[in-house]
């Protein structure tokens, strides 16, 4: 419901005569605090399963013991398990996109109001925003909990091929601390920007529809990691109810696309 303190035919007027305006790219530091958030998860989970793996394997003064490579797996399985720490996860995530979404907002409202020289905050709805954030985390916890799957049976992998190469505890130690770690770190990485650019992407979506803005501008970054298909879309005009092939802006994996709002679209008696 819009307000009845606003003026609806004036407040259409600004939307027709307005600037163009830009629409909200991903701060650095939205990306960096899940990226810091995800790489620390993996990171400590690698770390105190392969540590509590080494615990259980039997070492005798000719080396390891013998182990079946399902009964490696079985542990490390038990051990990821045993410390996923997906509920704590959860409600950081929740902390971190709440952070995240009140920086849209911000971003949003003041894009908005160097276009149109008015605010619009009381037409935005807090409970659609609420809910992106909620399926943003849903979605987050999914793929970091079948990474750390991947990450059980990476750590299995990695015990079993050092212990056939020979490796003595304690190199085979470092390596799984210090050079195996990297992939699950490198992995957290992905999950952390492809996230956090969906969640912009959603709000986005949200804001703009919460204003009556049907139409978006595509705008890419322009570098040279485009995809093609993304350059391909660079200033055509979209449809919020139509998405193209690839998904609105930042909805594709590692998307960093912007939406930018078409304001003449917008139909606020429609709202």
């Amino acid at each position: 419901m819009i307000p009845m303190a606003l003026n609806y035919e004036k407040l259409e007027a600004a939307f027709r005569r307005n600037k163009r305006p830009r629409g909200v790219s991903v701060p650095a530091v939205a990306d960096m605090r899940v990226e810091a958030l995800l790489v620390g998860h993996q990171l400590d989970l690698w770390r105190r399963a392969a540590e509590a793996v080494f615990r259980e394997i039997q070492v005798t003064d000719s080396g390891f013991m013998d182990f079946a490579q399902r009964d490696i797996q079985s542990l490390c399985a038990r051990m990821y398990n045993r410390y996923s720490g997906l509920t704590a996860l959860s409600e950081r995530l929740k902390a971190n996109y709440d952070k995240n979404n009140e920086s849209h907002k911000r971003l949003f409202l003041r894009a908005m109001n160097q276009a149109i020289g008015t605010s619009v905050a009381d037409l935005l709805s807090d409970g659609q925003s609420a809910a992106e954030v909620q399926l943003g985390v849903d979605r987050s916890v999914g793929l970091i909990t079948t990474l750390s799957q991947e990450m059980s049976a990476r750590l299995g992998k990695e015990i079993m091929k050092g212990i056939s190469e020979g490796r003595d505890d304690f190199s085979l130690r470092k390596y799984i601390l210090e050079e195996a770690s990297g992939y699950p770190e490198w992995r957290a990485k992905l999950i952390a920007r492809d996230q956090t650019g969906k969640l912009f992407s959603g709000l986005s979506k949200v804001r703009q529809q919460d204003v009556g803005i049907t139409q978006y501008r595509w705008r890419t970054v322009g570098d040279g990691a485009v995809r093609p298909t993304h350059a391909a879309l660079s200033n055509t005009l979209q449809e919020w109810s139509s998405p193209p092939d690839v998904g609105h802006p930042g909805e594709d994996i590692q998307c960093r696309c912007v939406a930018d709002p078409v304001l003449e679209t917008a139909r606020l008696f429609a709202a």
